[in-house]
Protein backbone atom coordinates (compact mmCIF):
# COMPACT_ATOMS: atom_id res chain seq x y z
CA UNK A 1 0.00 0.00 0.00
CA UNK A 2 1.22 3.52 -0.86
CA UNK A 3 0.46 5.98 1.96
CA UNK A 4 -2.02 8.10 0.50
CA UNK A 5 -1.11 11.39 2.30
CA UNK A 6 2.19 11.56 0.20
CA UNK A 7 -0.07 11.57 -3.36
CA UNK A 8 -0.09 15.97 -2.67
CA UNK A 9 3.34 15.59 -2.12
CA UNK A 10 4.40 12.94 -5.01
CA UNK A 11 2.51 15.38 -7.40
CA UNK A 12 4.59 18.43 -6.75
CA UNK A 13 7.23 16.71 -7.00
CA UNK A 14 6.67 15.26 -10.50
CA UNK A 15 5.66 18.67 -12.33
CA UNK A 16 8.46 20.47 -13.52
CA UNK A 17 9.10 24.18 -12.80
CA UNK A 18 6.89 26.70 -14.33
CA UNK A 19 4.77 23.57 -15.71
CA UNK A 20 1.66 23.25 -13.49
CA UNK A 21 -1.85 24.24 -14.92
CA UNK A 22 -3.83 26.48 -12.80
CA UNK A 23 -7.73 25.17 -12.14
CA UNK A 24 -9.07 27.85 -15.08
CA UNK A 25 -7.65 25.35 -17.56
CA UNK A 26 -10.73 22.99 -16.85
CA UNK A 27 -13.26 25.59 -17.44
CA UNK A 28 -14.49 24.36 -20.52
CA UNK A 29 -15.90 21.31 -18.40
CA UNK A 30 -18.03 23.33 -15.87
CA UNK A 31 -21.87 24.36 -16.23
CA UNK A 32 -22.23 27.70 -16.40
CA UNK A 33 -25.41 27.64 -13.77
CA UNK A 34 -25.84 31.32 -12.77
CA UNK A 35 -25.72 34.68 -14.44
CA UNK A 36 -27.35 37.52 -12.05
CA UNK A 37 -27.41 41.00 -12.71
CA UNK A 38 -24.57 43.26 -12.00
CA UNK A 39 -24.71 46.44 -10.07
CA UNK A 40 -22.87 49.22 -9.04
CA UNK A 41 -25.27 50.50 -6.24
CA UNK A 42 -24.69 48.48 -3.06
CA UNK A 43 -20.73 49.54 -3.58
CA UNK A 44 -21.06 52.17 -1.35
CA UNK A 45 -22.64 49.84 1.51
CA UNK A 46 -20.30 47.11 1.10
CA UNK A 47 -20.81 43.73 0.08
CA UNK A 48 -19.98 41.52 -2.73
CA UNK A 49 -22.34 41.81 -6.01
CA UNK A 50 -22.69 38.11 -7.06
CA UNK A 51 -22.42 37.61 -11.22
CA UNK A 52 -21.50 34.41 -12.48
CA UNK A 53 -21.86 30.57 -10.92
CA UNK A 54 -20.48 28.01 -12.72
CA UNK A 55 -20.25 24.36 -11.15
CA UNK A 56 -17.90 21.15 -11.82
CA UNK A 57 -16.70 17.91 -10.98
CA UNK A 58 -13.09 17.02 -9.90
CA UNK A 59 -10.53 15.27 -7.56
CA UNK A 60 -8.76 16.62 -4.53
CA UNK A 61 -6.10 14.98 -2.84
CA UNK A 62 -5.78 16.75 -0.36
CA UNK A 63 -9.16 15.96 1.09
CA UNK A 64 -8.75 12.20 0.57
CA UNK A 65 -7.25 9.39 -1.07
CA UNK A 66 -9.05 7.62 -4.41
CA UNK A 67 -13.35 8.36 -3.82
CA UNK A 68 -12.72 10.30 -0.94
CA UNK A 69 -11.28 12.97 -2.48
CA UNK A 70 -13.97 12.82 -5.18
CA UNK A 71 -16.68 15.44 -4.74
CA UNK A 72 -18.12 18.59 -6.85
CA UNK A 73 -16.39 22.53 -6.83
CA UNK A 74 -18.24 26.04 -7.73
CA UNK A 75 -16.03 28.75 -9.85
CA UNK A 76 -17.70 32.07 -9.05
CA UNK A 77 -17.54 36.03 -10.36
CA UNK A 78 -18.11 38.14 -7.44
CA UNK A 79 -17.43 42.12 -7.01
CA UNK A 80 -17.17 44.53 -4.30
CA UNK A 81 -15.42 47.82 -3.79
CA UNK A 82 -14.39 47.28 0.41
CA UNK A 83 -11.83 49.87 0.22
CA UNK A 84 -14.34 52.63 -1.09
CA UNK A 85 -17.24 51.51 1.12
CA UNK A 86 -18.89 52.73 4.02
CA UNK A 87 -18.80 49.96 6.42
CA UNK A 88 -16.01 50.19 9.14
CA UNK A 89 -12.58 48.43 8.35
CA UNK A 90 -12.87 44.40 9.82
CA UNK A 91 -16.79 44.10 9.02
CA UNK A 92 -17.49 40.35 8.20
CA UNK A 93 -18.06 39.95 4.66
CA UNK A 94 -19.35 36.74 3.59
CA UNK A 95 -21.38 35.08 0.57
CA UNK A 96 -23.16 31.91 1.21
CA UNK A 97 -24.00 29.01 -1.48
CA UNK A 98 -26.76 26.45 -1.21
CA UNK A 99 -26.96 23.48 -2.83
CA UNK A 100 -29.62 21.52 -3.75
CA UNK A 101 -28.36 17.28 -3.04
CA UNK A 102 -30.78 13.89 -2.66
CA UNK A 103 -30.63 14.77 1.29
CA UNK A 104 -31.75 18.40 1.79
CA UNK A 105 -30.47 21.60 0.99
CA UNK A 106 -26.37 22.00 1.64
CA UNK A 107 -24.73 25.70 2.61
CA UNK A 108 -21.26 26.44 2.09
CA UNK A 109 -19.99 29.81 3.45
CA UNK A 110 -16.66 31.87 2.47
CA UNK A 111 -16.14 34.90 4.70
CA UNK A 112 -13.73 37.88 4.43
CA UNK A 113 -13.17 40.97 6.77
CA UNK A 114 -10.19 42.32 4.67
CA UNK A 115 -11.06 41.16 1.10
CA UNK A 116 -7.52 39.19 0.52
CA UNK A 117 -7.98 36.74 3.25
CA UNK A 118 -10.96 34.08 3.22
CA UNK A 119 -11.93 31.49 5.60
CA UNK A 120 -14.88 28.95 4.40
CA UNK A 121 -16.66 25.38 5.12
CA UNK A 122 -15.91 24.32 1.63
CA UNK A 123 -12.87 21.54 1.84
CA UNK A 124 -10.96 23.58 -0.27
CA UNK A 125 -11.11 26.93 -1.22
CA UNK A 126 -8.57 28.97 -3.71
CA UNK A 127 -9.62 32.15 -4.52
CA UNK A 128 -8.16 35.11 -6.65
CA UNK A 129 -8.39 39.29 -5.95
CA UNK A 130 -8.15 42.24 -8.66
CA UNK A 131 -7.91 44.96 -6.93
CA UNK A 132 -8.47 47.06 -10.09
CA UNK A 133 -11.35 45.51 -11.38
CA UNK A 134 -12.66 45.06 -7.68
CA UNK A 135 -13.17 41.43 -8.32
CA UNK A 136 -13.06 38.11 -6.20
CA UNK A 137 -12.64 35.33 -8.26
CA UNK A 138 -13.76 31.92 -6.43
CA UNK A 139 -11.22 29.94 -8.63
CA UNK A 140 -12.64 26.29 -6.89
CA UNK A 141 -14.40 26.16 -3.66
CA UNK A 142 -14.44 22.24 -3.48
CA UNK A 143 -16.42 19.71 -1.11
CA UNK A 144 -16.36 16.16 -1.39
CA UNK A 145 -19.33 13.76 -2.31
CA UNK A 146 -18.72 12.30 0.94
CA UNK A 147 -19.28 15.47 3.13
CA UNK A 148 -22.01 16.88 0.54
CA UNK A 149 -23.87 13.40 0.74
CA UNK A 150 -23.82 12.84 -2.75
CA UNK A 151 -22.50 10.48 -5.21
CA UNK A 152 -21.98 10.23 -9.16
CA UNK A 153 -25.68 9.89 -10.73
CA UNK A 154 -27.11 12.12 -8.25
CA UNK A 155 -29.22 14.91 -9.06
CA UNK A 156 -27.49 18.40 -8.13
CA UNK A 157 -27.85 22.08 -8.16
CA UNK A 158 -27.29 25.57 -6.88
CA UNK A 159 -30.64 27.43 -6.29
CA UNK A 160 -29.60 30.61 -3.72
CA UNK A 161 -26.58 32.43 -3.48
CA UNK A 162 -26.55 34.91 -0.77
CA UNK A 163 -23.89 38.18 0.15
CA UNK A 164 -23.97 39.70 3.43
CA UNK A 165 -22.51 42.44 5.32
CA UNK A 166 -22.24 41.52 9.15
CA UNK A 167 -25.61 39.85 8.56
CA UNK A 168 -27.32 42.26 6.16
CA UNK A 169 -28.36 40.77 2.71
CA UNK A 170 -26.29 43.21 0.61
CA UNK A 171 -27.04 40.85 -2.62
CA UNK A 172 -28.95 37.62 -3.86
CA UNK A 173 -28.95 35.38 -6.45
CA UNK A 174 -31.27 34.75 -8.71
CA UNK A 175 -33.45 37.69 -7.50
CA UNK A 176 -32.91 41.43 -7.01
CA UNK A 177 -31.18 43.93 -5.40
CA UNK A 178 -31.96 44.12 -2.09
CA UNK A 179 -32.00 47.29 0.38
CA UNK A 180 -28.74 48.14 2.40
CA UNK A 181 -30.36 48.09 6.10
CA UNK A 182 -33.76 46.14 5.21
CA UNK A 183 -31.96 42.53 5.39
CA UNK A 184 -34.22 41.72 2.42
CA UNK A 185 -37.33 43.04 3.04
CA UNK A 186 -37.52 45.97 0.44
CA UNK A 187 -35.53 45.64 -3.14
CA UNK A 188 -35.40 48.47 -5.51
CA UNK A 189 -34.51 48.62 -9.10
CA UNK A 190 -31.13 50.07 -10.39
CA UNK A 191 -31.51 51.30 -13.89
CA UNK A 192 -28.10 50.84 -14.60
CA UNK A 193 -27.72 47.54 -13.83
CA UNK A 194 -26.54 45.20 -16.32
CA UNK A 195 -29.05 42.25 -16.97
CA UNK A 196 -28.92 39.12 -15.80
CA UNK A 197 -30.60 36.08 -17.24
CA UNK A 198 -30.92 34.24 -14.00
CA UNK A 199 -30.85 30.70 -13.23
CA UNK A 200 -29.62 28.96 -16.38
CA UNK A 201 -29.35 25.10 -15.52
CA UNK A 202 -31.11 24.14 -12.21
CA UNK A 203 -30.27 20.56 -12.12
CA UNK A 204 -26.91 18.58 -13.10
CA UNK A 205 -26.21 14.98 -12.59
CA UNK A 206 -22.82 14.54 -10.61
CA UNK A 207 -20.59 12.66 -12.20
CA UNK A 208 -16.80 11.13 -11.06
CA UNK A 209 -13.76 13.31 -12.29
CA UNK A 210 -13.11 10.79 -14.78
CA UNK A 211 -14.41 12.95 -17.67
CA UNK A 212 -10.90 15.40 -18.10
CA UNK A 213 -9.33 12.30 -20.15
CA UNK A 214 -10.01 9.51 -22.89
CA UNK A 215 -8.35 6.39 -22.14
CA UNK A 216 -8.48 3.53 -24.16
CA UNK A 217 -6.55 0.07 -23.68
CA UNK A 218 -5.17 -2.69 -25.53
CA UNK A 219 -4.39 -6.56 -23.82
CA UNK A 220 -2.50 -8.78 -26.29
CA UNK A 221 -1.73 -11.39 -23.56
CA UNK A 222 -2.29 -11.72 -19.28
CA UNK A 223 -0.14 -8.88 -17.06
CA UNK A 224 0.66 -7.06 -20.03
CA UNK A 225 -1.61 -3.76 -20.84
CA UNK A 226 -1.02 -0.51 -22.71
CA UNK A 227 -2.87 2.52 -21.99
CA UNK A 228 -3.54 5.33 -24.40
CA UNK A 229 -4.53 8.66 -22.50
CA UNK A 230 -5.97 11.48 -24.23
CA UNK A 231 -7.10 15.04 -22.83
CA UNK A 232 -10.48 15.82 -23.77
CA UNK A 233 -10.15 19.69 -23.13
CA UNK A 234 -10.19 21.57 -26.59
CA UNK A 235 -8.36 24.62 -25.19
CA UNK A 236 -6.66 24.30 -21.99
CA UNK A 237 -3.64 22.25 -21.09
CA UNK A 238 -3.21 19.91 -17.76
CA UNK A 239 -0.48 17.85 -16.64
CA UNK A 240 -1.08 13.90 -16.41
CA UNK A 241 0.27 11.35 -13.86
CA UNK A 242 -0.18 7.43 -13.39
CA UNK A 243 0.55 6.71 -9.90
CA UNK A 244 -0.01 3.80 -7.39
CA UNK A 245 -2.59 3.49 -5.20
CA UNK A 246 -2.89 -0.14 -3.51
CA UNK A 247 -0.27 -2.70 -4.67
CA UNK A 248 0.27 -4.95 -1.96
CA UNK A 249 1.91 -8.24 -2.86
CA UNK A 250 2.33 -6.97 -6.57
CA UNK A 251 4.93 -7.77 -9.06
CA UNK A 252 4.82 -5.15 -11.61
CA UNK A 253 6.55 -2.37 -13.66
CA UNK A 254 5.26 0.54 -15.26
CA UNK A 255 6.59 1.24 -19.29
CA UNK A 256 6.28 4.27 -20.92
CA UNK A 257 5.65 7.95 -20.32
CA UNK A 258 3.66 8.45 -16.76
CA UNK A 259 4.09 11.48 -16.75
CA UNK A 260 3.74 14.48 -19.10
CA UNK A 261 1.83 17.91 -19.90
CA UNK A 262 -0.45 17.67 -22.01
CA UNK A 263 -1.86 20.31 -24.30
CA UNK A 264 -5.40 20.70 -25.91
CA UNK A 265 -6.36 17.03 -26.90
CA UNK A 266 -2.44 16.14 -26.57
CA UNK A 267 -1.94 12.30 -25.24
CA UNK A 268 0.62 9.92 -23.78
CA UNK A 269 1.32 6.31 -23.54
CA UNK A 270 1.79 4.00 -20.80
CA UNK A 271 2.89 0.38 -20.21
CA UNK A 272 1.92 -2.07 -17.14
CA UNK A 273 3.90 -4.87 -17.26
CA UNK A 274 3.02 -7.86 -14.50
CA UNK A 275 5.34 -10.26 -13.30
CA UNK A 276 3.61 -11.35 -10.09
CA UNK A 277 0.12 -11.46 -9.61
CA UNK A 278 -1.06 -10.09 -5.59
CA UNK A 279 -4.28 -11.50 -3.83
CA UNK A 280 -6.28 -8.05 -3.56
CA UNK A 281 -6.83 -5.71 -6.95
CA UNK A 282 -3.88 -3.66 -8.04
CA UNK A 283 -5.13 0.12 -8.09
CA UNK A 284 -3.56 3.19 -9.77
CA UNK A 285 -4.85 6.14 -10.49
CA UNK A 286 -4.68 8.90 -13.12
CA UNK A 287 -4.04 12.33 -12.68
CA UNK A 288 -4.31 15.63 -13.68
CA UNK A 289 -3.47 18.52 -12.06
CA UNK A 290 -6.59 20.58 -12.92
CA UNK A 291 -8.69 18.15 -10.84
CA UNK A 292 -8.75 14.66 -13.13
CA UNK A 293 -8.54 11.50 -11.67
CA UNK A 294 -9.61 7.99 -13.50
CA UNK A 295 -9.49 4.63 -11.56
CA UNK A 296 -7.45 1.93 -12.76
CA UNK A 297 -7.81 -1.63 -10.86
CA UNK A 298 -6.75 -5.01 -12.41
CA UNK A 299 -8.03 -7.92 -10.54
CA UNK A 300 -6.05 -10.81 -10.05
CA UNK A 301 -7.71 -12.37 -12.32
CA UNK A 302 -7.20 -10.37 -15.15
CA UNK A 303 -10.27 -8.39 -14.89
CA UNK A 304 -9.78 -4.95 -16.05
CA UNK A 305 -11.52 -1.52 -14.69
CA UNK A 306 -11.22 1.78 -16.11
CA UNK A 307 -13.28 4.04 -14.77
CA UNK A 308 -16.75 2.95 -14.38
CA UNK A 309 -15.55 0.34 -17.29
CA UNK A 310 -14.80 -2.93 -17.10
CA UNK A 311 -12.77 -5.55 -19.46
CA UNK A 312 -12.77 -9.22 -18.65
CA UNK A 313 -9.57 -11.13 -18.59
CA UNK A 314 -7.91 -11.23 -22.02
CA UNK A 315 -8.43 -13.95 -24.58
CA UNK A 316 -6.57 -16.53 -25.10
CA UNK A 317 -2.24 -16.33 -26.48
CA UNK A 318 -2.51 -14.83 -30.44
CA UNK A 319 -5.90 -12.95 -29.62
CA UNK A 320 -5.82 -9.47 -28.82
CA UNK A 321 -8.67 -7.60 -27.09
CA UNK A 322 -9.45 -3.80 -26.88
CA UNK A 323 -11.60 -1.66 -24.70
CA UNK A 324 -12.32 2.39 -24.80
CA UNK A 325 -13.36 4.30 -22.00
CA UNK A 326 -14.09 8.12 -22.15
CA UNK A 327 -16.03 9.69 -24.98
CA UNK A 328 -15.06 9.18 -29.01
CA UNK A 329 -12.04 11.80 -29.35
CA UNK A 330 -10.73 10.16 -32.89
CA UNK A 331 -7.90 8.41 -30.12
CA UNK A 332 -5.77 6.34 -32.48
CA UNK A 333 -4.46 2.99 -31.25
CA UNK A 334 -0.99 2.14 -31.22
CA UNK A 335 0.47 -1.09 -32.02
CA UNK A 336 1.99 -2.94 -29.43
CA UNK A 337 5.21 -4.04 -31.09
CA UNK A 338 7.44 -1.48 -29.69
CA UNK A 339 6.46 -2.55 -25.94
CA UNK A 340 7.24 -6.03 -27.08
CA UNK A 341 10.38 -5.68 -28.30
CA UNK A 342 11.31 -3.49 -25.30
CA UNK A 343 10.06 -6.44 -23.02
CA UNK A 344 11.85 -8.78 -25.09
CA UNK A 345 14.98 -6.79 -24.79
Amino acid sequence: MRPWALIPFLLVALVPTGAAHGVFEASELEVHLLNDEGSDAIEPYGGYDINEVFLGFAHDNTVGPGAAGDGLYLRAELYGDRANSVPVPGQLWTVSFTFQTPKGPLVRTLSTTDGQTFTSDFDTLLTATDAAERALHVQRAFVSFQHAGVAPGDVVGVTLVESRVAGDLRDVAPGGIPVPGTNGLLFYDDPTAIPGKGLLVKEVVAAAPTGYVAVTTEQPGAGNITFHVQSVLAKGGQHVYVLPRSDTGWGYRLAGTTTAPLGPSGNLTFGLVVDHVGSAPLDLDIFTDVGGRTPVALDPDGTLHVGDQTTPPPAPEGTASSSAIGPPTGLLLVGLAALARRRAA
